[in-house]
């Protein structure tokens, strides 16, 4: 037999309510992507802390192990869904930072094509040169 020793935790905010929230979201002309991403960050959420508890919600954000980015987009779906329950709080501040894609040199480029397959090299190749995107 064995023992649980940390209990599940409570938390007031039930699916149903992050449901109507997304159903309020498709009535005000939001995106499906963008519903579909701010229910899963809110439910996500959920797991960890009480969405109707502001301070609650700005603790686990300060501690939380994610990027600056992640944070303020969390800090926006919460703000939506913040202003549809008609609860006050003050958003805090998570400025964006701009990360630049990485770009492979020539060289990496023709060391990847060396270690692939001939019909995969031909092709690699012909989208090295021309520019092109696959499909």
């Amino acid at each position: 037999m064995g023992s649980n020793p940390t209990g599940p935790t409570t938390v007031h905010t039930g699916p149903s309510e992050i449901a109507a929230f997304a159903f309020h979201l498709q009535k005000n002309g939001y995106r499906e992507s963008t519903i579909r991403g701010t229910v899963h960050s809110l439910k996500a959420l959920t797991h960890h802390v009480d969405l109707l508890d502001p301070k609650a919600v700005k603790a686990h954000l300060a501690r939380a192990e994610c990027s600056i980015n992640r944070k303020g987009k969390l800090v926006e779906d919460l703000d939506r869904f913040c202003r549809y329950k008609g609860i006050q709080w003050v958003k805090p501040n998570y400025q964006r930072v701009d990360i630049l894609p990485f770009v492979p040199t020539t060289q990496e480029v023709n060391d990847l094509i060396a270690c692939l397959g001939p019909k995969m090299s031909v092709f690699v190749t012909l989208l090295k040169e021309t520019g092109a995107r696959f499909g």
